[in-house]
This record gives C-alpha cells, sequence and structure tokens, in this order.
C-alpha cells in the first residue's frame, strides 16, 4: 500500500503489536469517523445543520472528540471483573481514555465542561 504519513516500517511495527490481523484495514478508520459524525451534527452528511465559523467547527469536533475519549464507554473495551450470585458475569466499563491509563473513571458531561485546562496533569 501506499503510505501518506509515516513509514510503512513504523506501520508495520504497530500492527504487528496491537492488532492480530497485521494488516492496514480502513474498517477501523470508517468506523471512527461514523461515530464522529454520530456526535457532531455539523459533519453529518447531508444535514440541515453546517458548519458557520471555523472556529466554532474546532471547537465543536474537539468537545466531541474528548467526550468519545473521556465519557462515553464502548462496549468492545469491557472487561469481565467475576461473577454474580446466579453466576453472571460481571463487567467493568472502560472509556478509551481508561483503556490508554490517562483516567482511573469515567467522566461525566460537567466534570468534562468545567475541567481546568491549566492544569492538565490532575487528570483524574
Amino acid at each position: 500500500p501506499r503510505f501518506v504519513f509515516g513509514s510503512s516500517k513504523k506501520t508495520i511495527e504497530i500492527l504487528q503489536k496491537y492488532f492480530p490481523s497485521q494488516q492496514v484495514n480502513t474498517s477501523f478508520i470508517e468506523r471512527l469517523n461514523l461515530s464522529r459524525r454520530q456526535l457532531n451534527a455539523k459533519i453529518t452528511r447531508k444535514a440541515i445543520s453546517y458548519a458557520k465559523d471555523i472556529n466554532a467547527l474546532k471547537n465543536h469536533l474537539s468537545l466531541s472528540r474528548t467526550y468519545y475519549n473521556f465519557c462515553l464507554t464502548h462496549e468492545s473495551l469491557k472487561q469481565c471483573i467475576g461473577f454474580d450470585k446466579r453466576e453472571r458475569k460481571r463487567w467493568q466499563k472502560f472509556t478509551p481514555a481508561m483503556a490508554q491509563h490517562i483516567t482511573d473513571h469515567i467522566w461525566s458531561f460537567k466534570k468534562l465542561l468545567f475541567f481546568n485546562c491549566d492544569n492538565r496533569h490532575a487528570m483524574t
């Protein structure tokens, strides 16, 4: 394949480390694009809503990206933490930020809005 960003060597190293298929697959980025379009009406295809100002669009994209990573749990990231009394599995929900050990809990939208960006190292 043709690489636009990065090198083929680095891409192959990452694929071998994180993905069992070890092949470049566009379905991952297409799924991410779909999730972003669902969270942000301004980038939805054929929508009434549109961005009048590029700065407003950038801010909205930044907010929806942060919400996606810190507030929204993902079914594929959940982990089994044991069994209940009826022998059913109990699950711990995770956000992408929790999976990357950036934070240790699911953020509320209120916490996200009022987070002090000047104190970035105190994210938990």
